[in-house]
């Protein structure tokens, strides 16, 4: 067929307005048969690096594996993860949780928490780690853990990815990246900037809040 016309897209697209998109396709198959190259999709808002270091961590053979805390007998992957998530905090200096009430918040919601360790190639050992818990169709990102391996092969970013793709697999609508820095209120957790750029290279949506204003009555 010399004359047909060919659309290409990858396999792993979600597409939530079926007939916006077949609309879509037949306006750009018009432009086609005039011999023009048409691409379409959502309008870029500036250049991203984000996805390039989900590629690089793949390109560089890690993977990742999910825990599902409801079906382990022992707390050897809590272990792991409290491992890494405490070399983290002590690396960055941010507060980390004791032993003990990680595990005991971890197994109040272990129906829906779900550890994703992400490993390099011929090494038991995990090099990053997220915690994720899922709670009426919305996943939340806990913590997470890292090692200098997992910030060097980008495992941080695949294991975001990674959850993310385990959500939609299990129905999950909204993944809810937890805080970000506000710039609002630029003296209070400064040390979130860093952590905050992370989370802005995956797009979602910003939602604000008021801060917080406590008052202690003395009765």
């Amino acid at each position: 067929h010399p004359e047909g016309l060919m659309l290409i897209m990858p396999s792993d697209h979600v597409v939530l307005d079926v007939p916006a998109f077949r609309a879509a396709i037949a306006t750009a198959g018009q432009a086609a048969r005039q011999g023009a190259l048409v691409t379409f999709g959502i309008k870029p808002s500036g250049p991203e690096t984000g996805y390039g270091y989900i590629k690089k961590s793949q390109q560089k053979n890690i993977t990742v594996k999910h825990i599902e805390i409801k079906n382990e007998t022992d707390n050897t992957h809590i272990n792991e993860f409290y491992k890494l998530y405490k070399n983290l905090g002590t690396s960055k200096n941010f507060y980390i949780l004791p032993y003990d009430e990680c595990v005991k918040k971890i197994n109040a919601f272990k129906d829906g928490t779900i550890l994703s360790f992400a490993y390099e190639p011929n090494n038991p050992n995990p090099i990053a780690s997220v915690w994720f818990t899922i709670i009426n169709k919305s996943m939340q990102y806990v913590q997470t853990g890292i090692t200098q391996d997992g910030y060097d092969n980008f495992a941080n970013y695949l294991l975001v990815w990674e959850g993310m793709r385990y959500g939609i697999q299990h129905g999950i609508k909204i993944f809810d990246f937890e805080s970000i820095f506000d710039p609002r209120y630029k003296s209070e957790n400064p040390k979130w900037v860093g952590f905050t750029e992370f989370k802005k290279r995956f797009h979602g949506e910003i939602v604000q809040y008021p801060s917080p204003w406590i008052k202690i009555y003395n009765l």
